[in-house]
């Protein structure tokens, strides 16, 4: 814990307190991390509440933040996703509030959200306080006479104007006290006063009072007048945030042995909006210029939304064909090149900053769950009394419904971590009906007679994921095989585990290190069957789905799906191509293309 202390950075940023089990139980931020996080563990700072903290906290993560203004807000925003059990003031909180433009609807509205929703609509904010937004807010309506209906609203669909009308709130496009074209001038000048760009706003409001002046429409010159004068009163800048919108893409790189992560920043209008990190295994040891490269290369593949540069920090081989590719996709040229600005050097040295932080977290969080996993096999060779540590623990699990679609999972885990390699999946074949302890006795048969026949080693331990009847089942085909392995039954409803030849099953402490490890290699033998049923289920689905067209039989199905290949690309094709398949007529051509439009 001391090396976490003193390995905290000075500066702004975010603190994430785990316990033992790895659960975080406090977020906080802090201008000076390392300040702030030391504070902890004095002695003469310590209080009731903080001993309370300080004796649960088992470990301690990091993440660096542009000022303190972006850490309130990743702060917040950590603790709605986790709720920590130290965090009072936070725990309840909402996320923060924009001002939103209905930019989509054909009368624009402004109100305040919590949501970002990719609709079309222009965001403004984030605010840190509601009552600023709502104060904000008045006074725009009032400034540009914008609606703030909660719902949707058309032009010329009511009679009479609301009460917003009337105390001047609004200019009821709803009712044709405006027309569309003037409401719309509204519309945009209020983008341009939350936007910021006041001088082009007060410019334009200008001409447009010496126009009414010229054209002696006086009461229009006035109202502007009065336009002009609040925009000059107002004070402070809010920056769009637009969620289809970003003009540069930062990309830092760091490693830490086999590791490598890739830290992605999204900048609009020189601020952050979003960071991104990717790590994953190099088996290699490929350049950074490779790693780059391949990075680019693979993000942008299925991007929506692409940059107008992105910043690296090393050149690569390809870049200038990646260039011409983004460009052919986005329709316009993405300039990808090294930083050549003090604010782009910045940015790539926090990008960098933040993967070796992300890396260091994740080495720590590794070693820590390897730590407790050990542990966990070793209490649980206690707990079940057996000979040898559970080193290679192999479970079963059955999913079905009723019986249809009847599937069973073997998983994996040795030395407490899976290892996919061995994962099996089953069909069930000689139970009927909604039996799972007779399925769970057919799959630990054929597990162990194919094993026997093989002269494979046998694992350390059993787990089947039920109770009395799984396990019995399983001891079964165990015993008709001449196997003696230590078995085990795991029930989910009380998490007791049971023994053969034990009446009374064992209850482990809910907190304890042996339950969790057992518990998630239950969930994985479950994960996997659910899995596979799932996928039995969607298959079996999908050819129904031709099979329920009146005129269309299995031999016309096989006819469909052998001529496609699929029936995607059934669902793709055109009434005349469906036609051509030997045995479809116009007719029956035409229901099968108006059925699969419905899915």
């Amino acid at each position: 814990m001391e090396q976490q202390v003193d390995e905290a950075p000075s500066e702004p940023g975010v603190y994430i307190m785990r316990d033992g089990k790895g659960k975080i139980i406090y977020v906080g931020k802090a201008r000076n991390l390392k300040n702030r996080v030391k504070s902890y563990f004095a002695p003469s700072r310590r209080s009731d509440a903080k001993d309370a903290l300080v004796n649960n906290v088992a470990s301690l993560e990091y993440v660096v933040t542009g000022d303190e203004s972006e850490a309130m807000i990743l702060e917040c925003d950590l603790i709605k996703k986790y709720q920590p059990k130290y965090n009072v003031a936070w725990k309840d909180s909402k996320s923060f509030p924009y001002i939103k433009v209905t930019l989509n609807e054909e009368i624009p509205r402004v109100f305040t959200t919590r949501e970002l929703v990719e609709d079309g609509g222009k965001y403004f904010g984030p605010y840190t306080r509601f009552k600023r937004v709502k104060e904000n807010l008045k006074y725009i309506r009032r400034l540009f006479g914008v609606c703030g209906s909660e719902a949707p609203v058309k032009l010329n669909s009511l009679k009479r104007p609301c009460l917003e009308y009337h105390i001047h709130n609004c200019s009821a496009p709803c009712t044709g006290r405006i027309s569309r074209e003037e409401y719309m001038r509204n519309i945009e000048q209020l983008l341009l006063f939350l936007a910021g760009d006041r001088e082009e706003l007060v410019e334009q409001l200008y001409l447009e009072m010496e126009k009414a002046s010229q054209e002696l429409r006086f009461e229009d010159a006035a109202k502007i007048r009065d336009r002009i004068l609040g925009v000059e009163r107002s004070i402070g800048r809010q920056k769009v945030l637009s969620t289809k919108f970003r003009d540069t893409d930062v990309i830092g790189l760091e490693k830490l042995g086999r590791r490598v992560c890739m830290v992605l920043l999204f900048l609009s209008m020189g601020r952050m909006v979003e960071r991104k990190d990717f790590v994953r295994e190099e088996r290699g040891d490929a350049a950074d210029e490779e790693l780059i490269s391949g990075f680019v290369k693979q993000f942008y593949v299925d991007a929506e939304v692409l940059p107008e540069k992105i910043i690296v920090e090393r050149d690569f081989e390809d870049r200038e064909l990646v260039e011409k590719w983004l460009e052919k996709k986005k329709g316009e040229r993405v300039e990808i090149r090294t930083p050549i600005t003090e604010d782009e050097e910045n940015r790539v040295k926090y990008a960098k900053r933040m993967a070796t932080l992300i890396l260091n977290e994740r080495r720590m969080k590794s070693e820590l769950e390897r730590e407790l996993t050990l542990e966990a096999v070793r209490d649980l060779q206690h707990v079940l009394n057996l000979a040898e540590s559970p080193r290679r623990i192999e479970a079963f699990d059955v999913s079905n419904i009723m019986g249809e679609d009847a599937v069973g999972s073997l998983i994996v885990f040795e030395e407490g971590r899976p290892k996919k390699e061995d994962y099996r999946r089953f069909k069930i074949k000689t139970v009927m009906g909604p039996d799972d302890p007779g399925m769970m006795g057919e799959i630990v048969h054929r597990r162990y007679r194919r094993l026997l026949e093989e002269g494979g080693k046998p694992p350390n331990l059993i787990l089947v994921d039920g109770g009395k009847g799984q396990l019995s089942a399983a001891v079964k085909s165990l015993q008709d095989l001449g196997f003696s392995i230590p078995i085990m039954g795991l029930a989910k409803k009380f998490e007791d585990i049971y023994l053969p030849g034990r009446v009374e099953p064992i209850n482990l402490p809910s907190d304890s290190k042996t339950l969790f490890l057992l518990k998630r290699v239950r969930d994985e033998a479950h994960r996997f069957a659910l899995g596979y049923h799932k996928k039995l289920r969607e298959k079996k689905l999908k050819q129904s789905v031709i099979e329920d067209i009146p005129g269309v039989g299995r031999k016309r199905r096989n006819e469909l799906l052998k001529h496609f290949g699929s029936l995607e690309n059934l669902k793709k094709a055109t009434v005349e191509e469906i036609k051509a398949v030997p045995g479809i007529s116009g007719d029956l051509a035409e229901k099968i293309y108006n059925r699969l439009k419905e899915f």
